[in-house]
């Protein structure tokens, strides 16, 4: 594996080298070239470069047979489906089949699991044919006790179908608790659409940072590009929390926005889809309903002491990531609502990790119950648009519903039964 550690492009030369362009009438600015004189911060930068890992594809093709191998009986994937649109060249029928072969060629057939949430049927069976085993995400909720959960929740009405990526990832992980799975399994989670996975083969390169990072209880993706660096922005925005001499920010406020900050500092890809976490992290951490839950599976690693923040890995990947992609203004929606989303719970002040169920209903109801309106410039000559968008919520860990008998397993084995017949 390579041995550079640095997380990210240094400053110099990305701020501050080369003519700019004016946004008013094309021209170059010469004073563009000189209007930051960034520094790096060497001991934020240490940290953050502690955590990323940059294998060659030599790196990951040598010995991946035998880690595979060695690996087998405590592998697991779940990958959430949701796609209810097949388009005209049938791309994403041939995606989704690429990426169960991939898969399915990598592990047992019985710890392969599709978690459907109203895909369409060609896309269903796409996943099937790739050999996965596809259980219906609705089938699974009959097993869930709603009257006790939705209160909770701050949510009146069960969720169907397409209700959230963090609802059809709590399916995924319910199997996996009724198939019994082991507190040291790993478990690799995906998302689906993504087109020639054979050589963005990203589980192989996130196995290859958990074999030889044994103590590793997280690994996720890392790339580059489309708008991460607004997430950044907010990221980045935390640190007034906590060093700016604020008298009225309560101590545990600036103490967790220090830690989500250096946790959260070094993902690269907030949103990306691809990692391996621990099986005991995986029953043991809260979802976020929808697409912060791609960002909150790293946060519950961020309180030191208890949740091991260091042990993290983001992994880069110099191939590309092939998936559908979004509309900007879809993008633009995404990256403020989780933007969003982390600074309620920097305010918040407390790691996710401490919380019971009291504190997630609280948080539910008191922080995440109103409307968030997002203005998006948009790519338009128009005024500003305002969206108001619900925001994200917390759902509870499976191991915090089983102690709470919120779930009849039993109910879910069926489910399991059906979709293997």
């Amino acid at each position: 594996m390579s041995t550079q550690e640095t997380a990210v492009e240094t400053l110099t030369g990305l701020m501050g080298s080369g003519p700019g362009v004016s946004v008013g009438n094309g021209l170059e600015s010469p004073r563009s070239a000189t209007a930051y004189k960034a520094t790096i911060n060497g001991e934020l930068q240490a940290m953050f470069g502690a955590r990323y890992r940059m294998p060659t594809d030599e790196d990951v093709a040598h010995g991946a047979a035998e880690r595979l191998a060695e690996w087998r009986y405590r592998l697991w994937a779940i990958v959430p489906l949701a796609e209810t649109v097949v388009d005209e060249d049938c791309k994403i029928p041939v995606a989704i089949e690429g990426m169960a072969r991939y898969v399915s060629a990598r592990m047992r057939h019985d710890h392969f699991y599709v978690v459907n949430a109203g895909s369409h049927a060609d896309n269903v069976n796409a996943a099937r044919n790739g050999g996965a085993i596809v259980v219906e995400q609705d089938r699974v909720f009959d097993a869930v006790n709603w009257e006790q959960l939705l209160p909770i929740l701050g949510r009146s009405k069960r969720p169907f179908r397409r209700s959230g990526k963090g609802f059809t990832v709590l399916a995924g992980h319910l199997v996996l608790a009724a198939l019994g799975l082991p507190n040291n399994a790993v478990v690799f989670q995906t998302d689906a659409e993504i087109s020639d996975y054979e050589r963005y083969n990203p589980l192989e390169r996130l196995l290859l940072v958990v074999d030889k990072e044994r103590s590793t209880r997280h690994a996720k993706m890392a790339k580059h590009g489309r708008n991460n660096e607004t997430t950044m922005a907010m990221r980045a925005a935390l640190q007034n929390l906590f060093r700016l001499p604020i008298p009225w920010i309560p101590p545990n406020v600036a103490t967790f926005a220090q830690e989500l900050f250096e946790a959260l500092g070094a993902d690269k890809w907030m949103l990306t889809g691809e990692w391996l976490s621990r099986g005991d992290m995986v029953m043991g951490r809260p979802l976020a309903t929808g697409y912060s839950e791609e960002t909150f599976q790293a946060v519950w690693s961020v309180h030191s002491a208890q949740c091991g923040w260091q042990n993290v890995r983001y992994v880069a990947n110099p191939h590309a990531r092939a998936d559908g992609a979004n509309s900007p203004r879809k993008e633009d929606l995404m990256m403020e609502s989780l933007s969003s989303f982390l600074l309620a719970l920097a305010l918040n002040g407390r790691p996710p990790c401490t919380w019971n169920l009291g504190d997630i209903a609280a948080f539910n109801d008191n922080v995440m119950s109103q409307l968030t309106t997002m203005p998006i410039i948009g790519q338009d000559n128009e005024p500003v648009h305002v969206h108001e968008i619900r925001p994200e919520g917390i759902i509870p860990p499976v191991n915090m519903l089983l102690r709470h008998g919120m779930v009849d397993l039993d109910v879910v084995r069926r489910a399991i039964a059906e979709a293997t017949i």
